[in-house]
């Protein structure tokens, strides 16, 4: 009687090979589909983001420049009104120039 060593023949692992290609044939369409659509959310939220970003610059823009007529009466700093009389109650007023003629 032969002696026959433990192992796989070439049909055997050729028949696996086969099975694990068909089984990641089945499964990376999928695959790619989600990473494509996980993109596309991406990109759509970097958008909206920019979107925002742009909408605060702009606010901030128009804030600045009519803050900057008033600044010119103030002593050339841009405070809100709630800011002034703060400073006025903590009575820091006297070390801002144009703090006088604050309303």
């Amino acid at each position: 009687m032969k002696n026959r060593l433990a192992g796989f023949t070439l049909v055997e692992l050729l028949i696996i090979v086969a099975i694990i290609a068909v089984l990641l044939a089945m499964a990376a369409p999928p695959v790619w589909k989600a990473k494509k659509k996980a993109q596309e959310l991406k990109e759509q939220a970097e958008k909206r983001s920019d979107q925002v970003d742009k909408e605060y610059l702009n606010r901030d823009k128009e804030r600045t420049l009519n803050a900057t007529d008033e600044s010119s009466r103030d002593g050339g700093l841009i405070l809100e009104a709630r800011e002034r009389f703060l400073l006025k109650e903590a009575g820091l007023c006297h070390r801002l120039r144009g703090c006088d003629r604050w309303t």
